[in-house]
């Protein structure tokens, strides 16, 4: 976590360069938040072994898509690709999922509930697991268990991903149909505007 906040720190004062040069304030708010998001990355050492992996992973994806976000600012990101551009809200949304996550995690309650699920994600036991069609390995209970909460979040993320395209999709393709629609009546229209002339 340590080695993270450090990236995350870097990240958020890169991003404060851009937009100061920029003069781009919705960039400064990423980076000031990315900044405080480094800071709970960093002591959230001291909290639930279970809520680190979403901190772990919302922390990873603020730099990965801050820093797409910010190729895109400052035109480094491929001209041919700039439909596959991040939105700019993405990288501070997980910023704040991170940070909240480190909040409620220093709620009293949400301690006690996780202690119960923190004796699987420190398991140091070694157990043998096959996912087909690799080939049967050995790793600790502890490793197995991240690996299957980090897999479930970034496919859960993939879905709302691909249905918030489709919806767009589907506004983009309601908008054609009733343009098309409306066309020939405004044609109509001034076809007899003309024939009045």
């Amino acid at each position: 976590m340590k080695l993270l906040s450090i990236g995350l720190a870097l990240f958020g004062i890169i991003a404060l360069a851009v937009a100061a040069t920029g003069d781009d304030a919705t960039t400064a708010v990423l980076g000031a938040t990315a900044l405080l998001c480094a800071f709970t990355t960093f002591n959230a050492t001291a909290i639930s072994s279970f809520l680190k992996i979403f901190i772990g992973i919302f922390s990873t994806e603020t730099i990965v898509f801050g820093l797409a976000v910010l190729a895109g600012r400052v035109k480094l990101w491929p001209a041919d690709f700039a439909e596959y551009l991040p939105p700019e809200s993405l990288p501070l949304t997980v910023a704040i999922f991170s940070i909240l996550v480190y909040l409620v995690a220093r709620i009293e309650v949400v301690r006690q509930i996780t202690r119960i699920a923190d004796r699987y994600f420190d398991a140091t036991d070694s157990t043998g697991a096959r996912i087909w069609p690799f080939r049967p390995f050995t790793a600790t209970e502890r490793r197995i268990a991240v690996a299957m909460v980090v897999f479930l979040v970034l496919v859960n993320q993939l879905q709302v991903g691909i249905t918030v395209k489709l919806n767009f999709f589907n506004r983009d393709t309601v908008s054609v149909i009733q343009f098309s629609n409306a066309l020939p009546h405004s044609c109509n229209k001034l076809q007899f505007s003309r024939d009045v002339l």
